[in-house]
């Protein structure tokens, strides 16, 4: 089952694009199920399984996350989902 990732950030052209130059290299299907979006709004309840996101706006979706395995920030303070409800379980 190919990975849905999620680009939440307001550089989330920049990454796509990063990100879709690199897969190109790699032989995966992932290159088509990566959405990118600026507005929070537009991950909630989302099925997707990693968020590349700005930590601030990663607080306001990832409860509504639930098949999310993966969050990797876009920069360094995380404060704002250390206290988020969201468990990780097997």
């Amino acid at each position: 089952m190919p990975i849905k990732i999620g680009i939440l950030s307001r550089n989330q052209r920049e990454y796509k694009q990063r990100l879709l130059a690199e897969l190109s290299q790699q032989p995966t299907e992932i290159s088509s199920n990566i959405f990118a979006s600026s507005n929070p709004k537009d991950f909630v309840n989302s099925d997707i399984d990693v968020l590349l996101a700005n930590p601030n706006l990663a607080a306001e979706v990832v409860n509504s996350l639930s098949n999310l395995k993966w969050i990797q920030s876009t920069w360094a303070g995380v404060n704002s989902l250390i206290f988020q409800d969201k468990k990780i379980t097997n």
